[in-house]
């Protein structure tokens, strides 16, 4: 059935009965404009121009795939007959929107395909990004502390209290310290430099007074220092360089109006970094590897309001359980992979030559490799400042280096109920998939790809590490060795 015609195409794009964009809004006059149309499993897909007016609307497409990854952008392919009504209103730059499941979805359009083939029949493909992908659009500009040009997360002077610094790892303080430091961060004597002073917390005792190091400090000794630290939880670094880039910015054009951010709950182990022109959406996932978590533009009403929310998984391994001998799972592809494995890495900072600061980062708790089973590499990150951004860098690193272990499965949700997808487990959640007399894996959702065909509905999970490709593989040499060029 050809799509139907809608009262709204006037003929010149955008003038419409709806006037301009009301994202998120169930439109009062859609159901009376659309007539009967029978979409199969398909959804409506609303089209906006690159100025956000809304253009039209399509349901007859051959697929629409929505793919939605915990750490990076979510993504998408529409691939729909040239000739159907609507068909022009895409463009690039514009916007979709679409809901499925009770669950809205908004995306870029990057790239518009046209292909002609030998019968003469064309189809347009139109691919993109979720709206997160703004951030791509953002190099880091902001320098909110010492002036130095690097934008640090965390460099806090402590209130209230001294400390006594001595050349071992025992740091004691005059007063409980809990409420501003834990595990994880960095300490270091104010009078010091932290680049070269700054010392990773391994412990503190239960009354707060007494602070264990995980090296001996090599800053000035003493008591009654004033003490400073280094670090955020991944949650508040991630606001931390969202707001300074993109809401509390004095450069007033770089600020995305009505972007909000969420509460903080300091979720996350704690972070270092010191940044200077990296991608924003870069530095967000780096953060998101480190500690677990990932981050969505929440859209709580209408128009072009945005909340950043940071979000966490939960570990429901032992009560969701995938497998084709529990009917839940139709096919399964099992991957192991070490071709890019590293487990040790060398980390370059500032200086140059016998005088530049090189830190070897390892797998917390475990012995430095050695030998024959140490797969060993380096990274150029010459804008991290600090001995506590160069770890901080490292093990981020690392985390994109480990050993590839993935299980790709086609969900069956119909089969067993007692675990659905969006209610029992969702993206970004850690359960247990099950390949029949070989391995259970306890792992984290890391992707859901949806296909919608008039046919049906398909959806394919990946738990574990995503596997990489050449894209993936080209974007973190990138990352990993562009720094110096950054300077």
């Amino acid at each position: 059935m050809a799509e139907p015609i809608l009262p709204y195409q006037s003929g010149v794009l955008g003038e419409g009965v709806l006037g301009s964009m009301q994202l998120g809004v169930s439109y009062t006059p859609l159901a009376d404009l659309i007539k009967p149309y029978d979409l199969g499993e398909k959804v409506w897909v609303e089209i906006y121009t690159p100025t956000f007016i809304f253009a039209g609307v399509v349901g007859d497409y051959e697929s629409l795939t929505w793919t939605e990854n915990w750490y990076d952008f979510h993504s998408f392919e529409l691939a729909i007959n040239s000739e159907k009504i609507n068909v022009s209103a895409f463009e690039e730059a514009g916007i979709i929107r679409f809901e499925l499941d009770g669950v809205e979805h908004i995306g870029w359009i990057d790239d518009i395909q046209q292909v002609l083939e030998e019968r003469g029949e064309a189809t347009h493909t139109v691919t993109g990004r979720s709206i997160e992908a703004i951030f791509a659009q953002y190099p880091c500009m902001v320098d909110t502390d010492t002036g130095d040009g690097y934008n640090a997360c965390g460099d806090t002077e402590i209130t209230g209290i001294t400390f006594t610094f001595a050349a071992s790892t025992t740091v004691t303080a005059s007063a409980s310290c809990l409420s501003q430091l834990s595990a994880g961060y960095y300490l270091y004597n104010s009078t010091n430099d932290a680049a070269t002073a700054a010392a990773k917390i391994a412990s503190i005792s239960t009354d707060g007074l007494t602070i264990t190091l995980a090296s001996a400090y090599a800053g000035t000794a003493g008591s009654g220092k004033a003490g400073s630290v280094i670090g955020q939880p991944g949650e508040t670094a991630m606001r931390t360089y969202v707001d300074a880039e993109c809401i509390s910015t004095s450069d007033t054009a770089a600020r995305l109006t009505g972007l909000t951010l969420a509460a903080d709950s300091k979720r996350g182990s704690v972070v270092a970094r010191t940044i200077r022109f990296d991608k924003l959406n870069e530095v967000l996932y780096g953060i998101g590897k480190e500690t677990g978590l990932s981050f969505r533009l929440a859209h709580p009403s209408t128009g072009m309001n945005f909340t950043f929310t940071v979000l966490q998984g939960t570990d429901v391994s032992a009560t969701v359980q995938l497998s084709v001998d529990y009917g839940n799972v139709k096919t399964l592809n099992y991957l192991r992979s070490v071709a890019e494995h590293k487990n040790l890495i060398y980390v370059g900072g500032t200086g140059d030559g016998a005088t530049r600061i090189v830190r070897k980062v390892w797998a917390t708790g475990t012995a430095e490799p050695s030998g024959w089973s140490r797969r060993a590499t380096f990274s150029d990150a010459s804008d991290c400042t600090t001995a506590a951004a160069l770890d901080s860098k490292g093990a981020e690193i690392l985390v994109d280096l480990e050993k590839v272990t993935t299980l790709e499965a086609e969900y069956l949700q119909t089969k067993n109920p007692t675990y659905t997808l969006g209610t029992h487990f969702k993206l970004g959640d850690i359960i247990t998939a099950i390949y029949p007399n070989e391995v259970a894996i306890v792992a984290r959702l890391v992707s859901i790809s949806t296909t919608i065909e008039r046919a049906g509905k398909t959806i394919k999970l990946t738990i574990g590490k995503k596997r990489p490709d050449f894209v993936d593989i080209y974007n973190f040499d990138k990352k990993a060795n562009g720094a110096q060029k950054r300077r």
